[in-house]
């Protein structure tokens, strides 16, 4: 619905109850059989630095009911040789692919992670720093090992100054060998790259295990696993005696036409921040991007080591573009990181130049349906931003659920406060009932009940006696979304001038003023409010947490942020324009305390 809409408007059905507040775990047949996985993990400290480092490799055996068995080797920096290492453990994944297991290296808190196309990418994001990615065991041979393939590489271990990442073409001939290989390589914040080149490297496979023969380097030297999904279109490996990883996708063919990028991909990856060129951040994340109309949504959920070794994860929304046209290979929108597709569009691997060093991989998800009343797993969105399933719920929140059969008809709330039913149609969390904003065949807009205090939410659709399947989601203290003028996560946000004109880009606003912005998922408030209720005229219903903002990566002071008064389902912030500010479209940042969204752009013009 279009945003002024949704600023301006404001017999009891059985519901099946929702049950113990636990993870979905019905897409947990999606792990099922022996993987071949490799893991690296880093404990670092707040200077961003790597003290200590692990890898674990070897095969994991999912019995695809939620528990598995490693039967590996593991590579500790403390101890400097490989040990074998065997571990039981459990695991639950949702329908969407989305979920986590226990965590491999014995640690306390699990990897989170999603499945795609047979493959599980995670990482913890809570606790320490590290990059988990699993394929069926077997796939891999000589013969399967042909084509093109871009892979991007990274190694990080001691200060952030001597971290590096590099990129190389590999031309397998499918027997053994690749012939003359060209690495290109960046070290710390150099932005010189540098080149080296290794002849007649081999490679050789066994038993679906693979191994590339480098000579003897201190770029990418010695043997390098291989583990390649069972198209044939990914691989991904590193050293058995190192704390480096690589991911690599097999590119079309020269002269032919490469798919574009096209949905929803799930995804991680690891990288290294030394833009501040005193200290690093090594950060590592999950999460899931969509593209549309040459732009894409990322969320991520991210751990960022230099800020405090106990801060929590947090989960932060952006925007990058991409070529409409098809291409192998392009460049984000930051300038500091080339990102490659497959030959077949199913992946995207991503290669950070400095000061953005690092590897990441996206994988396109899997395309979800059902019959009768069917909420979508990945269709739970931020109704402000559009972020993706991956970005969870807060209190308070207008999500926007997708899916099919959910109403008879469109229907909007009729007023405020809004209704707990609307077009015979009601939806639960954790067994409480929702506000609905409007209710339709394909989607519905509801606010996530204050009282939702359990870290897992349970999502249930009930349309006229009959109950949808539950979708789980994590529960955080904020999830900011900012409305966009095109009611769809792109272009210009959602905000007024103090004469209540909208800020466009033929009526900008100036350095110094302040504006108003229109937004959801920022938590409690306080005083606390009954569901659906609109935020008080009076006494204003001010965020319980505390909100920063930025306009054109400078700090702008935030005057207010609460519930928007007379409105129900809407948070407002008034923002000030930094004085310092420039002309242009300039990226707006919302933060909570756990997440992050920096989407949409407010117009500035400077007199």
């Amino acid at each position: 619905m279009p945003l002024l809409r949704r600023l301006l408007l404001v017999s009891v059905l059985l519901a099946l109850p929702v049950a113990a507040q636990d993870w979905d775990s019905s897409g947990n047949g999606l792990l099922n059989g022996s993987y071949l996985f490799r893991q690296v993990a880093y404990q670092t400290n707040e200077l961003g630095s790597v003290p200590v480092a692990l890898t674990l490799f070897g095969f994991i055996r999912f019995d695809g009911a939620g528990t598995y068995a490693i039967s590996g080797t593991i590579f500790d920096s403390r101890l400097g040789h490989l040990v074998a290492y065997q571990l039981n453990g459990t695991y639950s994944i949702a329908a969407s692919g989305y979920g986590f297991i226990s965590q491999p290296l014995a640690n306390s808190n699990p990897v989170y992670g999603l499945v795609a196309n047979g493959i599980f990418i995670g990482s913890t994001v809570d606790g320490f720093s590290d990059l988990m990615i699993a394929v069926p065991a077997g796939a891999g041979s000589a013969q399967a090992f042909t084509g093109n393939y871009t892979i991007a590489y990274a190694k990080f271990k001691g200060s952030f100054s001597t971290a590096y990442d590099a990129i190389a073409e590999l031309n397998p001939d499918g027997v053994n060998s690749l012939g003359d290989v060209v690495v290109t390589s960046y070290h710390g914040i150099d932005p010189n790259p540098t080149q080296v080149l290794y002849r007649s490297v081999t490679y050789t496979f066994n038993g679906g295990l693979g191994s590339i023969n480098f000579p003897v380097s201190p770029i990418i030297g010695g043997s390098h696993l291989i583990f390649m999904s069972p198209d044939g279109n990914f691989i991904f490996g590193g050293s058995t005696m190192d704390f480096d990883f690589y991911v690599g996708v097999r590119k079309a063919a020269p002269n032919t036409n490469p798919p574009s990028l096209n949905g929803l991909y799930y995804g991680g990856g690891i990288d290294q921040d030394n833009s501040a060129l005193t200290s690093g951040s090594l950060n590592t994340y999950i999460g899931a991007f969509k593209t549309a109309l040459g732009v894409i949504l990322s969320n991520q959920r991210i751990r960022h080591s230099s800020v405090s070794l106990n801060t929590p994860a947090q989960s932060f929304g952006s925007r990058d573009s991409y070529p409409l046209a098809p291409a192998t290979q392009y460049v984000g929108q930051s300038g500091f990181r080339d990102f490659i597709i497959s030959k077949d569009g199913n992946y995207r691997i991503g290669f950070g130049r400095p000061p953005f060093l690092g590897v990441e991989i996206g994988i396109r998800a899997p395309t979800l349906g059902g019959s009768g009343v069917f909420l979508d797993p990945t269709g739970v969105v931020n109704g402000g931003s559009y972020s993706s399933f991956t970005s969870g719920i807060a209190r308070g929140e207008l999500l926007v659920l997708n899916g099919n059969g959910l109403a008879g008809s469109l229907t909007v709330a009729p007023g405020i406060p809004f209704p707990f039913i609307l077009g015979n149609v009601q939806v639960f969390i954790n067994d409480r009932p929702c506000a609905l904003y409007y209710v339709s065949q394909s989607q519905i807009a509801a606010i996530v009940p204050y009282g939702t205090v359990e870290p897992i939410a349970r999502i249930q659709v009930v349309n006229n006696g009959v109950a949808s399947n539950v979708v789980t989601s994590f529960v955080y203290n904020s999830a900011p979304g900012v409305f966009s003028l095109t009611s769809n996560g792109i272009g210009l946000a959602g905000a007024r001038h103090l004469n209540n004109s909208i800020v466009t880009e033929d009526n900008p606003a100036h350095p110094g003023e302040f504006v108003q912005v229109f937004l959801t998922g920022l938590g409690n408030v306080s005083p606390a409010i009954s569901d659906g209720a609109p935020g008080g005229t009076t006494t204003l219903n001010q965020t319980v947490n505390q909100i920063t903002a930025t306009v054109g990566g400078l700090a702008a002071e935030v005057q207010y942020s609460g519930l928007a008064p007379t409105l129900s389902g809407l948070y407002q912030l008034n923002v000030k324009i930094p004085a310092a500010a420039v002309a242009g479209d300039l990226l707006l940042s919302v933060a909570g305390p756990d997440a992050v969204s920096a989407q949409l752009s407010i117009p500035v013009a400077v007199p």
